[in-house]
């Protein structure tokens, strides 16, 4: 299985092997941290695989970084964001709706750009399911809005 990308453009798997090396974890370390297998972990560092938006959460509060840096969406670690264990669906959902107005898109145009349908973009809007970490990279990619606004994480809706 080949890395992941989007638009040619390589994701986190590399800032996540640096964060771990930096900080003297081992993959079984890790994994174990955030509560998953040796290697499906791996598969999330090599990037064949992405990262749940529930452990880049997880990720984020151990680390003391941004979402936004841990997806590659900027290179600056953002350091007024707020750090804890669990994601507000409620919140995301809120945010989620917003971009979305605010943006003049429908949640079935949405429900296109990300290919997905508009019954999973309700879900989410109304804090049924949580967001997909790739939908959240396309979306915060393409509209340059932050991933820790979109997550609750910060108060800051545009990219620094």
């Amino acid at each position: 299985m080949g890395k992941l990308s989007i638009g040619g453009t390589m994701l986190y798997y590399e800032c996540l092997l640096d964060l771990r090396k930096d900080n003297n974890y081992t993959i079984m370390e890790m994994s174990k941290l955030l509560n998953t297998s040796k290697s499906n972990y791996q598969r999330w560092e090599t990037g064949e695989r992405f990262i749940p938006t529930s452990s880049l959460n997880e990720i984020s509060s151990l680390f003391k970084v941004s979402v936004d840096y841990l997806l590659g969406i900027t290179r600056i670690n953002n350091s007024d964001i707020s750090y804890f264990d669990k994601l507000n669906k409620k919140l995301i959902g809120h945010n989620i709706k917003k971009f979305r107005q605010e943006n003049n898109l429908s949640q079935k145009e949405l429900a296109k750009f990300l290919n997905t349908s508009q019954s999973t973009i309700s879900a989410y809007e109304n804090g049924h399911t949580l967001i997909l970490s790739i939908f959240i990279y396309q979306i915060c990619s393409k509209y340059k809005i932050s991933a820790d606004w979109l997550l609750g994480k910060s108060t800051h809706e545009k990219l620094k």
